[in-house]
């Protein structure tokens, strides 16, 4: 067995071949493990962050079998590339290693205080590895499971209240069109998704950092790459929401969300998506991470928790960590109060 790091964007580029193949091989990775998210938000969003590549490479046999998106933050913290955007993280790999191997080849390379690695679903690969001992639920998300038909008779856990309320919010937007765009039928509708942002928070229904122009170029290069939807309402004069949807398979992720000051257009966005994808096909849709209120009490999704995993280079490093992790929630708690 052979561990090689990358940490240059050069070496990274060179990787796609390999990186696509071992991403085919398995149909429950999800386009955040794909290598166009992981390059792209690389070179979109920490290429210029004082933030450090450390991609890690394992070989058997001469064929790479295992590949870890990491990089090191300004912080000192090796993680996964774009994790705090990313609703599930994990390696791609066809073996079962033990993580031991992984962690010394970092040390050897680098200096680091802590390996944080979060957003893992509970059959994640990295999970599975030998020596990762502890793990804590850092988060939950939720999703539905539907047989092809016509939504919502095709979810069996629906009563005669969800479908009324359903046909309510459809019947109150009935004037608004829904549309489902990828990049075979239109180009990425730049311009409206700006406007629809800077309403967001001019709106206060965000704040001045959403959706940063970064994001949005991201967000662009996936839409071209095709791993990116767009599920999107509009009447005769703008965009009213857009629902940026990670796509694989049968698999459909609300990933982002827009929308303006219109009662429960989000809402009837959701509800056209998955009548029109249900329709054709069974599907998973997914929620992503977060049990948003008007999600669960109109989707009734089933819940999933999400696990993080936290690796220090010594006890002082923990030490010190935690002790920095509740001085700031208590200076929070301090600020809140004063408000």
């Amino acid at each position: 067995m052979r561990i090689k790091i990358l940490d240059n964007i050069e070496d990274f580029r060179c990787l796609k071949s390999d990186w696509d193949l071992l991403y085919s091989k398995d149909k429950e990775y999800t386009v955040f493990q794909s290598f166009n998210y992981n390059y792209y938000s690389w070179k979109n969003e920490l290429l210029n962050s004082n933030s450090k590549l450390s991609i890690i490479c394992v070989e058997l046999n001469g064929q790479i079998c295992s590949i870890f998106p990491f990089y090191i933050d300004i912080r000192k913290r090796i993680r996964f590339i774009n994790d705090t955007h990313s609703d599930f993280c994990d390696c791609l790999t066809t073996v079962t290693l033990d993580f031991k191997l992984i962690e010394e080849a970092l040390r050897v390379r680098f200096m680091f205080r802590q390996i944080q690695l979060i957003n893992l679903k509970k059959d994640s690969k990295i999970l599975s590895f030998k020596n990762i001992i502890s793990k804590s639920k850092n988060s939950t998300y939720s999703f539905l499971t539907l047989e092809k038909g016509i939504f919502p008779e095709n979810f069996k856990r629906y009563k005669s209240k969800q479908k009324t309320e359903f046909r309510r919010i459809l019947k109150k937007n009935k004037d608004n069109k829904h549309l489902i765009v990828n990049a075979d039928v239109a180009e990425f509708p730049l311009k409206e998704i700006q406007l629809l942002r800077n309403e967001m928070i001019s709106l206060g229904l965000r704040n001045k950092s959403f959706l940063r122009d970064a994001q949005i170029d991201l967000l662009k290069q996936l839409f071209d790459k095709k791993d990116v939807i767009l599920s999107l309402v509009k009447d005769n004069s703008k965009f009213k929401a857009v629902s940026f949807i990670i796509n694989r398979f049968n698999k459909h992720l609300f990933w982002i969300d827009m929308y303006d000051e219109s009662k429960m257009i989000n809402l009837f966005n959701y509800i056209n998506f998955i009548s029109k994808k249900s329709l054709k096909n069974s599907i998973i849709i997914n929620f992503g991470r977060g049990l948003y209120s008007y999600k669960i009490s109109n989707f009734l999704p089933e819940k999933r928790d999400l696990f993080s995993v936290s690796i220090y280079s010594s006890n002082w490093q923990e030490f010190k960590f935690n002790f920095e992790k509740k001085l700031i929630q208590f200076l929070k708690y301090l600020l809140w109060k004063v408000r």
